[in-house]
C-alpha cells in the first residue's frame, strides 16, 4: 500500500505468489488482486488492507473487469478466448464465456484485455489470436459484434464518457 501523499509504502499485505492485476470495486470498499502463481482472485478490504477471501480460478488470470454495480467480474485466463464469470459474494466462478478458438496460442495468448462500457451494458475482450475486439452484451453475454483493432490487442479502456475504447497492440 503506497500513500500517495507521502509517496512511500505504508504497509505490505502479502496476497499469494506472483501478484499481477489490481482493481478497485466500484463502491471503494474492496480491492482484488489476481495472484498468478496461486491460480486465484484474492479480496481485500480496503479500510484494513485484510484478506477477506480467494476465488479459485484453477489457471493463470490475466485481465479482470467488473460490471459497474460490482456484482460480476470477469477475468481473462491463459488459453480462453474468452472469460470467466464470477459472482464476488460467493467468491466463485458462476459461468464463462468461451469465443472459440481460431487457432491453439502456444503461449495462451487468447483473450487478455477485456473492459465494461462506463454505462455497463456492453463488455468488450481483446483477443490476440484474432487482432479483435469482441463486444458482448452484460446482461445476456450475447455477441453484439466484432471490431478488428490491429496485430496482437493487449489492453483494453474505456474512456470515461464511453465515446472511446483506447487499446493498446503487442
Amino acid at each position: 500500500v503506497v500513500s500517495t501523499a507521502e509517496r512511500k509504502i505504508v504497509k505490505t499485505v502479502p496476497i499469494g505468489r506472483g501478484p499481477h492485476i489490481v482493481m478497485l470495486r466500484p463502491d471503494g470498499k474492496k480491492l482484488y488482486v489476481t495472484s498468478e502463481g496461486d491460480m486465484q482472485l484474492v479480496e481485500m478490504d480496503v479500510a484494513t488492507w485484510v484478506v477477506t477471501g480467494t476465488t479459485p480460478l484453477f489457471t493463470w488470470p490475466r485481465v479482470l473487469a467488473q460490471t459497474t454495480d460490482g456484482k460480476r467480474i470477469y477475468q481473462t485466463i491463459r488459453w480462453l478466448n474468452g472469460a470467466l464469470v464470477i459472482d464476488p459474494e460467493k467468491k466463485q466462478v458462476v459461468d464463462r464465456i468461451a469465443l472459440g478458438e481460431s487457432k491453439f496460442a502456444s503461449e495462451g495468448k487468447d483473450a487478455h484485455g477485456i473492459a465494461v462500457t462506463p454505462d455497463g451494458r456492453e463488455l468488450w475482450i481483446a483477443t490476440q489470436t484474432t487482432d479483435d475486439a469482441t463486444v458482448l452484451s452484460t446482461a445476456d453475454h450475447r455477441v453484439l459484434g466484432k471490431v478488428q483493432v490491429g496485430r496482437d490487442p493487449n489492453w483494453l479502456e474505456f474512456t470515461p464518457d464511453g465515446k472511446l475504447a483506447v487499446l493498446s497492440n503487442t
